[in-house]
């Protein structure tokens, strides 16, 4: 989509786990040395998304996104292990789809 033009396209949404939302709030950490909540996780993951899909078609273009979910209140929740093994919540397979989305396959750092 190019400014101005009215044109483009508008990615449907897409369903993402609370695993994927997750471990891309983890990763996020481990990027920008700043937590943030399952929100940003999930637009961190979706904007991950697009860009390998601009990627694989041979587009070009700028992703622009707000992380507006700061993470220091999810201390003893989505950042504690005990509490996702607790809540079945396994980010072992999202970890590794985080890394590939981010281009160095399972790169995505395991916290811990």
């Amino acid at each position: 989509m190019k400014p101005g033009d009215g044109g483009g396209r508008i990615r449907p949404a897409a369903a993402y786990t609370a695993a994927d939302s997750i471990s891309a709030a983890w990763q996020l950490e481990t990027l920008l040395g700043r937590r943030y909540g399952g929100s940003s996780g999930t637009n961190f993951v979706a904007c991950l998304q697009l860009a390998t899909d601009l990627r694989e078609r041979g587009e070009t273009g700028s992703i622009v996104t707000l992380l507006c979910d700061r993470g220091e209140r999810y201390g003893e929740t989505l950042f504690n292990e005990e509490w996702l093994r607790a809540h079945g919540i396994d980010l072992a397979r999202a970890r590794g789809a985080i890394g590939r989305l981010l281009g160095g396959g399972d790169r995505a750092k395991k916290r811990r």
